[in-house]
């Protein structure tokens, strides 16, 4: 078992690089807009749906969009996570700003402060992304 856990470590430090609290923050924002879209999908009666399934595959393929940002980070910032932390700050805002859309569907109240938070947390991941390219 002590076997698997190292090999399956090593393969998410291949894939990701030191794995760090955005990468967290990320996931568990991921997990919370995924069963915010559930709860939408079930008051629409349409649970099983076909939309559901692309969600889903959806978020799998963001994890890859990572890996391949840590690749670039590798080859180009000797490992640093520059390309890898600005696209984790967006899709932070992304998922979070997803979830109040979600919430407001259901008819959850949500402060318009939270949205421009967001908001905030997606535009700082652009602009890391602008001064990655004139470097």
């Amino acid at each position: 078992m002590r076997e698997l856990l190292t090999l399956l470590g090593g393969l998410v430090g291949f894939l990701f690089g030191a794995w760090s609290i955005t990468l967290t923050i990320f996931l568990v924002v991921q997990l919370l807009d995924l069963l915010s879209v559930v709860l939408k999908h079930a008051k629409l009666g349409k649970l099983n749906s076909a939309e559901l399934k692309l969600e889903i595959i959806n978020k799998v393929g963001v994890w890859l969009i990572l890996v391949l940002a840590h690749f670039v980070d590798v080859i180009l910032f000797a490992g640093n996570n520059v390309v890898q932390t600005a696209i984790t700050f967006t899709l932070i805002g992304q998922e979070g700003i997803s979830i109040l859309e979600n919430l407001n569907f259901l008819g959850i109240q949500v402060p318009k402060s939270l949205a421009k938070y967001f908001k905030n947390i997606e535009a700082k991941g652009e602009i890391n992304e602008e001064k990655e390219i004139d470097e």
